[in-house]
């Protein structure tokens, strides 16, 4: 997926996810991460050379990904791009930036965790099954007013006086 400025892009938790910028001919680059609450940063580069200059990296490393869950890499001379790939994408803002520290691009990107989809399945059930009690309900109530009013229209029928007959 592109990353483009005042882009968000959702995936599901869990998932990996490529994040692609448009870089010079033959320019590094390197991602910067900051999470959704703000808590902590990370740098992700493929060399550490550009992470390890500026000390992007603060709170706490541990939430980072770690060497095998990433890899950042400049696509063949001619396509110009760089290429960031996660083997599990976390909710935050990834900035990216040239060796020059010049920022190129920066998107949002909202990982749904599978919490959010065990809790949004059972609402979802609850609302269908009040939705489907409630139609019962009034097709019963319906029902029962055309029951009614047919038993009303056979009885008017039936009580009509017959007209005098001549004598």
């Amino acid at each position: 997926m592109n990353c483009t400025d005042d882009t968000s892009l959702e995936v599901r938790g869990g998932e990996g996810l490529n994040l692609t910028t448009q870089v010079d001919i033959l320019s590094r680059c390197h991602f910067v991460f900051t999470s959704e609450d703000q808590s902590f940063r990370c740098c992700y580069d493929s060399n550490s050379k550009d992470c390890d200059a500026y000390n992007y990296t603060t709170g706490n490393e541990t939430k980072c990904l770690q060497g095998e869950d990433y890899s950042v890499y400049v696509d063949s001379p001619g396509a110009n791009t760089c290429t960031l790939v996660m083997r599990e994408a976390q909710s935050g803002q990834y900035k990216s930036y040239n060796a020059d520290q010049q920022l190129l691009q920066e998107c949002h990107v909202i990982a749904s965790s599978w919490e959010e989809v065990w809790i949004a399945i059972p609402s979802a059930i609850c609302v269908i099954l009040v939705l489907g009690i409630l139609l019962a309900f009034l097709i019963r109530s319906n029902i029962t007013v055309i029951r009614s009013w047919c038993n009303r229209k056979q009885q008017s029928r039936t009580h009509t006086p017959l007209p005098p007959t001549e004598a």
